[in-house]
């Protein structure tokens, strides 16, 4: 069953010299990309990682575990998970079909 989660890390670190999250939202990202078997896209607040959900679920998993150490001995994770069984959804068809509403809205 194929589903889209929606990540949000928060990574708690020791000592940090900056509150830019950039770094280690990059260092997340790129621990996603490496599960050919997702797709991984990321947005302001949030990542989001599509495919069969016991793909996403082990992509997401895999990531946090090779993320906490070091400076970061912890993070907090909220994830969101949009799953529908009536038709396939992406991302994509998702703003397509919002943006096709307000369109008509605005007529």
């Amino acid at each position: 069953m194929k589903g889209i989660l929606e990540v949000s890390l928060i990574p708690v670190k020791v000592n940090a010299k900056s509150a830019s999250l950039s770094e280690d939202i990059a260092r997340f990202f790129t621990y996603l990309k490496e599960h050919k078997n997702v797709d991984v896209e990321i947005y302001p607040t949030s990542t989001v990682v599509t495919g069969e959900l016991e793909d996403a679920f082990s992509a997401v998993n895999d990531a946090i575990s090779r993320f906490v150490g070091g400076d970061t001995p912890r993070i907090v994770v909220v994830m969101k998970l949009d799953l529908r069984i009536d038709k396939e959804a992406t991302p994509e068809t998702k703003y397509t079909s919002v943006k096709e509403k307000i369109e008509k809205i605005k007529k």
